[in-house]
């Protein structure tokens, strides 16, 4: 269809159009012109014969001579198109009539007494033609009326012959304009598609040598001329360009091998960066996790009041140094766009609750109230927690650093704008303030008021830093106001999405963190570091664990060769071999090892990126970071302990404390939302037990593992503790393919939803 837009074409369907419309306005108006002169004569004609019929026989009407009156009528005849004339006397009674081709009816009486009582003549035109109704008077009195019929056959025959003659002379003159139109138009495109033709061959071929030819009008002579010098002058110009280009391309290629060289240099100074920070963090963390391990293990003696408070300041400055390579680790994260955020559900007031509660101690130790106000935000919304909790704590911990006396406010306004809803966040503080020419620099990496905050707070410039792009990640704005000696007023506000207090969570929701308690149970600790072993290994034997020290993943794969364990903590760099290879080994000796079902949990200082990943392909279940508390290995290890027989059937078969929480979060729709949430999952558990046992039956690990892992996270998220531990188990063999293990689990799981089917069964009606 591209010939609908080429010029040609469209100066045709102009010209043309214009010369359609000269004809037709012309045979318009002729054929108006003539049809109306046709139908004035025929009126005449008709109106003259009529008179010339009511003079011949009114005498025949004074005297009542009807023959007479016939007799005359009867010349009519001569006129083929005068289909009927009558006489009808002054009672509107037919005295004498003419009829032709068997024409036979009478005008509406009530016209003739009007033309009888009006001695005015009548004219009417229908689709019968046209009818003459004409008063017959004797000394001013009608005496009768002639009625006249003509179907005006005559004028239809006239008009028809008439459009024929008009319908082929517009023909006519249509095709002699196309003729012409097609002269002109090639008369103007014919030079320019030999112009166009040029100009294509010139630009394919690049043949410069290439000229446009002449033309039959001086117009395009001139403009053939002057493309033609155009083209002699690129030609010219090409030639310098050539010669200019060999020397450009000869400038390139050596800049371009010292850019690489650059790039290469700036690549491997990058490569070196980060492996100098990945070895400066595993270096600093391997001795802070003894300086902070040993800590923690102090704290639990009985000390006196000098000592315990030595002990922790001794914990406060390895956790701030351990602050202190978390921002310059995350730093370079974030420089390097290598950070991504999460996505979990967060019930707002319990999040900020516990935000402003893990900042309150430092606030009071300083005499200072820390006080917090939510507005409008009764809710849960979808963001990440880690980084929004970091944001949080750097801006408060700053407000308590910076402020004497007084109190830091922090606050919250939830708000919907624009179909987008946004959380406000305000830390306001009564300090030292910020000087006006220092706040627009306040956010930059490194930067602080002026030097003696360094001296006097301490700290690397790169909190605020931190915040500001972690902020911008979260698609957020932020600012600050200030005033020196008048306190501070920090804000940043970022968009999330709200979840309805029905709407499920996007993630399964987790059990509770447990402490972990003494059983008893025998723990495999690899680990090179003779520090970290004795940091570790006390943490453990503290919570009443029995604990095996290997020294590298050797001696971890020999151990586990030799006896079981309920649980592994696997270093990653160790001598002779690495924690990766010995996790490996332990998973993949098919099932003919004593451990392969064992838990391993990879503890390492190292946090480059992919580490974890390839621990958890190896076969860990988990992972710890390098220094950890007390506290985290204890939910770490209470976490992963296999729990035996009798710990599951001494478990609760509905934990009541996830019932509480649906209906603290739910409100008055918790009756009708644990209902909705027990029927459905007494309605898919059965299937996903299904599942299991037939992808036991027919070796299918990867069914296996799909099914008990939904059921798992299914169970927690209602409270069915030992249906949700059961299949944790039967996870576990279908992850690392022992389906032929799963059998002996089937009836303690059947029996443990049989347990849970009759409690929620009864808890419907109570609902």
């Amino acid at each position: 269809m591209k010939w609908i837009k080429t010029l040609k074409f469209r100066l045709m369907m102009t010209m043309m159009g214009l010369v359609l419309l000269t004809i037709l306005i012309i045979s318009i108006s002729i054929v108006s012109n003539q049809r109306q002169a046709i139908e004035r004569q025929a009126l005449q004609d008709s109106t003259a014969l009529a008179e010339l019929l009511v003079t011949n026989t009114l005498s025949a009407l004074l005297f009542d001579d009807a023959a007479s009156a016939r007799q005359s009528l009867e010349a009519v005849r001569v006129r083929s198109d005068i289909s009927q004339v009558m006489i009808f006397d002054d009672e509107a009674r037919l005295f004498a009539s003419y009829k032709n081709n068997g024409i036979d009816t009478l005008p509406d009486n009530d016209l003739l007494r009007r033309v009888l009582r009006t001695h005015a003549p009548l004219l009417i035109e229908n689709d019968q033609g046209l009818q003459l109704m004409i008063p017959m008077t004797s000394h001013g009195d009608s005496i009768g009326v002639l009625y006249l019929l003509d179907n005006l056959a005559s004028l239809r025959s006239q008009l028809s012959d008439f459009y024929r003659v008009v319908t082929l002379t517009a023909l006519l003159a249509f095709f002699a304009s196309l003729v012409a139109v097609l002269w002109l138009v090639s008369l103007f495109t014919k030079p320019m598609n030999e112009m166009l033709a040029t100009i294509r061959d010139i630009t394919i071929h690049r043949d410069y040598k290439r000229r446009a030819p002449k033309a039959a009008t001086v117009e395009f002579n001139q403009l053939s001329d002057s493309f033609n010098l155009m083209i002699s002058e690129v030609q010219q110009r090409g030639q310098q360009l050539e010669t200019m280009n060999v020397e450009l391309e000869q400038r390139v290629q050596a800049r371009t091998e010292a850019l690489e060289t650059a790039l290469e240099l700036a690549n491997e100074a990058n490569r070196a960066k980060a492996q100098f920070l990945a070895m400066m963090s595993h270096e600093v963390r391997t001795p802070l996790n003894g300086v902070i391990g040993f800590a923690e293990l102090l704290k639990l003696n009985d000390l006196d009041d000098e000592a315990r408070e030595n002990v922790q300041l001794l914990n406060d400055s390895a956790q701030s140094l351990l602050a202190l390579l978390n921002q310059i680790l995350d730093f370079s994260k974030l420089d390097a766009d290598k950070v991504e955020l999460e996505k979990q559900r967060i019930n707002l007031p319990a999040f900020m609750k516990s935000v402003v509660e893990t900042n309150r101690a430092k606030a009071e130790r300083k005499g200072l109230e820390l006080e917090l106000a939510l507005y409008d935000c009764d809710a849960d919304y979808l963001g990440d927690p880690l980084r929004l909790r970091q944001v949080l704590n750097n801006l408060i911990d700053n407000a308590i650093k910076f402020t004497h006396k007084g109190h830091v406010k922090v606050s919250l306004l939830a708000e919907q704008n624009d179909r987008e809803h946004w959380l406000n966040f305000e830390i306001e503080d009564t300090g030292a303030g910020i000087p006006e020419n220092k706040l627009e620099t306040i956010f930059s990496p490194f930067a602080q008021a002026d030097s003696s905050v360094t001296r006097q707070y301490g700290g690397t410039g790169l909190g605020l830093a931190i915040c500001a792009q972690l902020i911008k990640l979260m698609k957020g704005f932020y600012g600050v106001q200030s005033r020196e000696n008048q306190g501070s007023l920090f804000w940043f506000r970022i968009p999330m999405q709200r979840l309805d207090s029905l709407q499920p969570a996007s993630k399964p929701r987790q059990a509770p963190v447990r402490q972990a308690k003494a059983n008893g149970n025998l723990i495999l600790l690899a680990e090179d570091n003779e520090i970290n072993q004795s940091v570790a290994a006390g943490m453990l034997e503290n919570f009443g664990y029995q604990v095996k020290i290997v020294s590298n993943g050797l001696e971890a794969v020999n151990a586990c060769d030799k006896r079981h364990y309920d649980l592994i903590l696997m270093d990653y760099h160790m001598p002779q071999m690495g924690g990766l290879e010995a996790t490996a080994l332990i998973r993949n000796s098919r099932g003919q090892g004593l451990n392969t079902e064992t838990p391993i949990v990879a503890l390492t200082a190292d946090i480059q990126d992919g580490v974890e990943a390839e621990f958890r392909h190896a076969g860990a279940d988990d992972f710890l970071i390098k220094p950890f508390s007390i506290e985290q290995l204890s939910s770490m290890v209470g976490r992963w302990l296999i729990k035996s027989g009798d710990e599951i059937n001494n478990a609760p078969v509905i934990d009541e404390a996830v019932l509480d929480e649906i209906r603290r979060m739910s409100g008055e729709q918790a009756p009708a939302l644990i209902n909705n949430i027990v029927e459905l999952y007494l309605e898919q558990t059965p299937a996903l037990i299904d599942d299991i046992q037939h992808g036991a039956q027919n070796g299918d690990a990867e069914r296996v593992f799909r099914a008990a892992h939904a059921l798992k996270s299914s169970s927690a998220n209602i409270g069915a503790v030992k249906v949700s531990e059961v299949a944790h188990q039967v996870e576990k063999l279908g992850r690392h393919n022992q389906v032929e293990h799963v059998s002996p689990h089937l009836d303690a799981l059947l029996e443990c939803y049989e347990q849970a089917r009759l409690n929620l069964k009864g808890r419907l009606g109570e609902n």
